[in-house]
């Protein structure tokens, strides 16, 4: 690069946001082999092909749910077992008694 070129733009033009953004002339690039239904495609087989899209997005989402619903489960699992643990550590002089003890000069209730 020269000089006096350093703020110069490179030969490749970027088309304007307008052309860029414009709906696609059917110029015959796709065909109707095409497995996305495009514009020589079949109807029926687009049809088919946006359901298909449409369920695979929904079992998608279902499988997302699922995976949060097993993460919760997982975690309540986990503050159980912690729980547990937390009890069986305990020993009986350290957990309350339910009713204290009594002597053997105390009458019976």
């Amino acid at each position: 690069m020269k000089a006096g070129q350093a703020g110069a733009v490179s030969g490749i033009a970027e088309l304007p946001a307008e052309e860029l953004l414009a709906p696609e002339d059917g110029d015959g690039e796709e065909t109707q082999d095409s497995p996305f239904g495009g514009a020589g495609g079949c109807g029926k087989e687009s049809e088919e092909n946006s359901e298909l899209l449409s369920r695979i997005a929904k079992l998608e989402r279902l499988q997302a749910e699922q995976d949060t619903s097993l993460a919760h489960l997982k975690r309540a699992v986990r503050e159980l077992r912690s729980l547990r643990e937390k009890e069986e550590t305990l020993s009986a002089s350290d957990a309350c008694p339910a009713a204290p003890p009594r002597c053997e000069h105390c009458p019976a209730a």
